[in-house]
């Protein structure tokens, strides 16, 4: 006599990944907490590189230290050289400052997901990613500030917030996507999406909040000028950025 066929639950019929281990997880591993701490020493190195060897263009030494009275003709080339100088170092280092952020956020995501050997070649890709972003968003951010007539009407504190949106704005974009790649389609539109948010969010504040606690502060610039000032804007940049990202692809359990 045969015995009965038990019926197979819907449960039971999925098998258990190899090795016991638990099935990974949907969203990022990388939480805020990690992410910040990521995002934040990333930031202190590109600062240091910053102080260390920026800037990488000026312009060229025959348009340096003109005599007094100035003559018009070289004062203008100066001048334009010296904006020349500044849009390539903003390139350079939104290029440097996104290629950093999102290969350190990467990297920690490859490690708390347990896949190490995967850590080399997703730095390279976030990285390499969130850096042409990046480089992007300095250029474009750069050309806005030096067209005038695409900004006429405004007060100065406007035409800060949409120089730092669009420039700011592009590079989360490209950390938010280089982080995005770690996980399938939701967890890479979400970290998009925040890479954007985070942008945009320090656009409108940190020229707002520095022009309130420190007057003195250069921010209509593309990249502030004084080292702290330098620092804070890194740095904020660096913890939106991650506090945004990880936080909307965070799969609820997984690691703080």
């Amino acid at each position: 006599m045969t015995n009965p066929v038990e019926p197979v639950s819907e449960s039971s019929s999925v098998s258990a990944p190899a090795g016991g281990g638990a099935v990974p997880a949907a969203g990022l591993r990388c939480g805020p907490l990690v992410g910040c701490a990521a995002a934040l020493l990333a930031g202190l190195l590109a600062w240091g590189l910053v102080q260390a060897a920026f800037p990488v263009f000026d312009i060229p030494e025959e348009l340096k230290n003109l005599p007094s009275p100035q003559p018009s003709h070289l004062a203008v080339k100066a001048e334009r050289a010296q904006v020349e100088a500044d849009r390539w170092n903003a390139t350079l280092l939104f290029a440097v400052f996104g290629l950093g952020v999102a290969g350190v956020l990467a990297a920690a995501e490859c490690l708390l997901r347990g896949r190490p050997a995967a850590a080399w070649w997703r730095v390279v890709l976030s990285g390499v990613t969130a850096g042409l972003l990046g480089a992007a968003g300095g250029l474009s951010a750069s050309l806005l500030l030096e067209s005038p007539q695409l900004l006429g009407g405004m007060s100065p504190l406007a035409r800060t917030i949409s120089v730092q949106c669009l420039g700011v704005g592009l590079a989360g974009l490209g950390i938010g996507l280089g982080v995005g790649t770690a996980g399938g389609a939701r967890v890479l539109l979400q970290a998009t999406v925040g890479g954007v948010l985070a942008g945009v969010l320090v656009g409108f504040l940190y020229p707002t909040a520095m022009g309130y606690l420190l007057p003195n502060t250069q921010t209509e610039r593309v990249v502030p000028l004084e080292p702290t000032s330098q620092l804070i804007w890194l740095a904020v940049i660096a913890l939106m950025s991650a506090l945004v990202i990880t936080g909307l692809g965070k799969k609820d359990g997984g690691p703080r």
